[in-house]
């Protein structure tokens, strides 16, 4: 073999590599974007529901009855909106990275209130998405919870 054919077979074959690689980065990335789209799409529906029928999260008062009334009232007006305006910012690059640690953490504590409130053996609807499904408080709450937190902590680790 001649210095020529050497030379294109090392080039075809890092040709390959890259191309392989190529195709690694542009799935991963895919795949990155298809489950923050869905978080976000989570938190934004979940917002907006509450907004839509603000009576549904009255059972919160109930959930969060370790809390004095005022922060109770408080966590109830704000919440919706920290929702939304996380769900819309963690598409905004400049703020993309404290807006998903934002959801990482938003998630965190839906996780942990879903385990304490099977813990406390809570059988009440949390209205988490408003009064549109029926999210009661059972081990399935804290699956679901517990992958969306997964999931936020993907993206935020996927994200550098």
């Amino acid at each position: 073999m001649n210095y020529i054919e050497k030379t294109r077979n090392r080039l075809s074959s890092m040709d390959a590599a890259l191309k392989t690689k190529w195709l690694e980065t542009k799935w991963k990335d895919l795949i990155l974007v298809l489950i923050k789209g869905f978080l976000s799409f989570v938190l934004l529906y979940a917002g907006l529901a509450k907004l839509w029928n603000p009576e549904s999260t009255q059972a919160y008062v109930y959930v969060l009855d370790w809390l004095p009334i005022s922060i109770t009232l408080f966590v109830l007006e704000i919440l919706p909106w920290v929702e939304i305006v996380v769900a819309v910012a963690v598409w905004l690059k400049p703020i993309e990275r404290p807006a998903l640690w934002v959801m990482t953490g938003l998630f965190f504590l839906f996780f942990v209130l879903a385990i304490y409130g099977n813990v406390m053996g809570w059988a009440m609807d949390c209205s988490c998405f408003g009064d549109q499904f029926e999210t009661t408080f059972n081990k399935g709450m804290i699956v679901r919870n517990h992958l969306f937190f997964i999931f936020s902590i993907i993206i935020l680790k996927g994200y550098k």
